[in-house]
């Protein structure tokens, strides 16, 4: 190509995709979660709407779709109006184990932000006598085969890290399905590992103790609460995470617009509050560093699925 045409190239299509992005928002915007409702990414989601759509003039629909959420948002037309709130188990771990992805975490999107993460906890009922990982070890050799962890799924980031913490500690843990913490609460199994806001209201009524926390560094919900690595296990670290990511191709500008009021979301004294009482540990990231992060992540979890001899479905 002539060297001067490919400069006025470049220029053409900036100025066609600010053009795009003039008009937008001209309707209301839609935010999929990839899980439930009541989750962390459900609550991250439902806080962002409600500061983002007064600085966009436009509604934000939020839409739980634990199913199919990601592959709507990598089908959605990209033009500035589908964002995606997902976490690890869709960006990192699915592509991993599932035999057949209908999107490509890598392909179809394109980082915004990275919201925050959720950091994972062990926990023990109050009934057995443990109150570390120390203790737990101690009575996992004492009496084999006699604890039992709650598995919430062997192909989730709880039972990976379920599966680490036997490999690592070389105890002996009896897997048993997750059973909405029936089992668990009734003291018919003994262990979990769930984040942080799903097990610090049981902590709280002492129906748990949590005994580590999966992070690098203590988290700011539980302070007095030690991490594995803490524990005597280094480089035990891993948690749960949550971004925002729109359809491939949905114009730089509007990315460039849409990433600003997030950080502006994020910064807001009562959405800080709200996601640090349900355990969140806010990062408000570039695009650029939510896309080397989510490199990293599949290289680092990927790693990790295949030394463990996790297999796809």
């Amino acid at each position: 190509m002539h060297p001067v045409i490919y400069p006025l190239l470049v220029a053409a299509l900036f100025s066609a995709a600010t053009a795009a992005a003039q008009g937008w928002p001209a309707r209301p915007l839609k935010l999929i979660v990839a899980e439930g409702g009541g989750g962390a990414p459900d609550a991250a989601a439902r806080s962002l709407a409600v500061r983002l759509a007064p600085a966009l003039g436009q509604q934000i629909l939020v839409s739980n779709l634990p199913e199919t959420g990601a592959e709507a948002a990598a089908r959605a037309k990209p033009d500035g109006y589908t964002y995606l709130i997902a976490s690890a188990s869709q960006l990192v771990i699915d592509p991993y184990l599932v035999n057949i992805l209908s999107y490509s975490p890598e392909d179809d999107f394109a980082p915004v932000a990275m919201v925050g993460t959720s950091p994972f906890a062990l926990a023990a009922i109050a009934q057995i006598n443990v109150r570390s990982i120390s203790d737990l070890i101690a009575l996992a050799k004492a009496e084999p085969g006699k604890l039992a962890l709650v598995n919430p799924g062997k192909l989730t980031l709880a039972g990976m890290l379920g599966d680490l913490l036997r490999v690592r500690t070389g105890v002996s843990l009896r897997r048993v399905p997750f059973n909405d913490g029936r089992d668990l609460l009734a003291g018919r199994t003994h262990l979990i590992i769930l984040p942080v806001p799903a097990i610090a209201p049981a902590v709280r009524r002492g129906q748990l103790r949590a005994l580590a926390v999966t992070t690098a560094t203590r988290v700011p919900l539980m302070p007095e609460i030690a991490t594995i690595a803490q524990s005597g296990f280094p480089g035990f670290q891993t948690a749960q995470w949550y971004g925002v990511l729109v359809p491939k191709g949905t114009p730089r500008p509007v990315i460039r617009v849409i990433h600003g009021k997030i950080l502006a979301a994020l910064k807001d004294p009562d959405v800080s509050k709200r996601m640090f009482g349900r355990g969140y540990i806010i990062v408000g990231s570039s695009p650029a560093e939510f896309k080397a992060f989510l490199k990293s992540e599949v290289g680092r979890l990927g790693a990790l699925a295949r030394n463990l001899g996790l297999k796809a479905n």
